[in-house]
């Protein structure tokens, strides 16, 4: 019975190495900009070496999901190198869902490219990601999704479901929801939050709704306040009035798109007098350029106010008292989205800047080593060693 033993023994091992080697030849998994940041070569060798699992075999989901990622990310990190080079490996994100019809129609996959790619918002679009998550209910990318769906439904009992489903699966971000808690933390009462994308409005939804952190806040994504039905059931739950987007006036804009934002940025502003309005650093300075005079930075967002702020006094409390700051200082569990969390860190640095100024003003050396060696630690960890040089003093390099 040894040799039996022994037999097993080495077979289960070869079947083991054998398992390593396929998995070790398969292309790495392609993530969207939101969770990683790569370069346009990364994503043409992804794109590239993923086709090539295609040609093997086209019934692999995986592949498909992979190849239709590193073409999106390819096309909106340089769109103009991607079309001259779309035929072979880069195709238009038509094309791949329409090969995932033709070859995995009865996966998640396909029903995930369906609602990444077609982004109505409407009942169709709900029926689609219900039936991804039916397929893939362990899967946490359609976590986000349905949080994002049901928070334009102001369907808050869906939003705590399915937040709390995402940020158990521990596919959030640690590091993107520390930053979002500074954002919060930096708010007034009843403040509205004007936000820019995923990172800085979906985690924020997460510590409200699972965290029950700061649900005094009313978060408004810039992109999502765009929908018709959704910003007038906004409006109204907020005390303001609806505002109809006056395509004639619009259509006159350069701009368009960021016209209809900053006259939503501004019909708030007007209407909102009895509650302060913030607008996260994250947002495109082009939406509030015409507001940029009465904008105080308070911490991690711009207070609106016709009257002088004194946001010095906002931000030594925020930065003392207010804010969680050692996950800045070193990282305490792994993270997927490090290459995010840098850059979005970036954010701190004028408001550090600011503070250094203060901290040298009022002598507390203390602080402003402390300031100036975590300003440096961050404008190095995101390569913006220029920025951060025009910013602070030369002193503070020291």
């Amino acid at each position: 019975m040894e040799w039996l033993k022994k037999c097993l023994s080495l077979t289960i091992l070869g079947i083991l190495v054998f398992s390593l080697q396929v998995n070790a030849q398969r292309p790495e998994k392609v993530y969207s900009f939101v969770k990683q940041i790569k370069s346009f070569d990364f994503y043409r060798t992804s794109a590239k070496s993923w086709k090539k699992e295609l040609d093997k075999n086209k019934t692999d989901a995986e592949a498909v999901l992979n190849f239709y990622i590193a073409n999106r990310m390819a096309m909106m990190t340089d769109a103009e190198t991607w079309g001259k080079e779309k035929g072979t490996y880069f195709l238009g994100l038509d094309s791949i869902v329409k090969f995932a019809e033709a070859n995995i129609k009865d996966s998640f996959e396909y029903y995930y490219l369906l609602i990444r790619t077609y982004r109505n918002y409407d009942d169709e679009f709900e029926k689609r990601m219900l039936k991804a998550y039916e397929l893939g209910s362990d899967r946490p990318e359609i976590f986000s999704e349905l949080l994002g769906f049901y928070a334009t439904r102001m369907d808050n009992a869906k939003m705590k479901q399915f937040g709390t489903m995402w940020y158990n699966s521990g596919d959030v971000s640690p590091g993107i929801l520390n930053w979002n808690y500074n954002v919060l933390a930096s708010l007034e009462q009843n403040a509205i939050l004007f936000t820019n994308g995923d990172n800085d409005t979906y985690p924020a939804w997460i510590l409200q709704w699972v965290s029950n952190y700061r649900q005094d806040v009313t978060v408004i994504n810039v992109n999502l306040a765009m929908i018709d039905a959704y910003r007038a059931k906004l409006f109204s739950g907020i005390g303001l009035p609806p505002y109809e987007i006056d395509t004639a006036k619009v259509n006159k804009e350069k701009n368009p798109y960021f016209a209809v934002i900053k006259f939503i940025i501004q019909h708030t502003i007007q209407y909102a007098q009895h509650r302060p309005v913030y607008i996260a650093m994250t947002v495109s300075p082009a939406l509030y350029e015409d507001i940029k005079k009465d904008l105080y930075m308070t911490g991690m967002a711009f207070r609106f106010s016709k009257e002088p702020v004194d946001n010095m006094a906002y931000l030594v409390n925020n930065y003392e008292h207010q804010w969680l700051l050692d996950h800045l200082k070193m990282p305490m569990a792994p993270d997927l989205s490090i290459s995010v969390v840098q850059q979005m860190n970036v954010n701190y640095l004028p408001v550090f800047a600011k503070l250094f100024d203060y901290y040298t003003i009022t002598g507390n050396e203390n602080r402003k080593k402390e300031i100036s060696t975590l300003a440096l630690k961050l404008a190095q960890e995101s390569n913006c060693m220029e920025y951060y040089e025009q910013l602070f003093h030369f002193d503070a390099k020291k």
